[in-house]
């Protein structure tokens, strides 16, 4: 006999207590009118499928996040390391320049 703070779940077969199974049902889906949304379920798993960084073909190196360059267009491509406006004054530290 269980506890009635306690239910079966059949599904994964383990004993759940209520007050978990009330903070998982936002995530449970119902049927209405013998009809299932999966468009949450279906769009999730099909954008974490997505490339972090698309691109034309398997071996395109895509475009430079800074300045927009194709990469494919040209051997080496670099920039100087960006520095925050905010931290700017402790790059003087850095190189050994005094502050005025």
């Amino acid at each position: 006999m269980t506890s009635p703070h306690r239910r079966l779940d059949r599904r994964s077969g383990l004993v759940l207590d209520t007050h978990d199974l009330r903070r998982r049902a936002g995530e449970m889906r119902t049927v209405q009118s013998e009809l299932i949304d999966l468009e949450p379920v279906l769009r999730d798993a099909i954008v974490l499928e997505l490339p972090f960084q698309p691109v034309c073909r398997p071996d395109c190196r895509g475009l430079c996040p800074d300045c927009g360059l194709d990469l494919n267009s040209v051997d080496e491509h670099d920039h100087d390391d960006a520095v925050d406006l905010r931290w700017s004054k402790l790059t003087q530290f850095e190189s050994g320049g005094e502050t005025s």
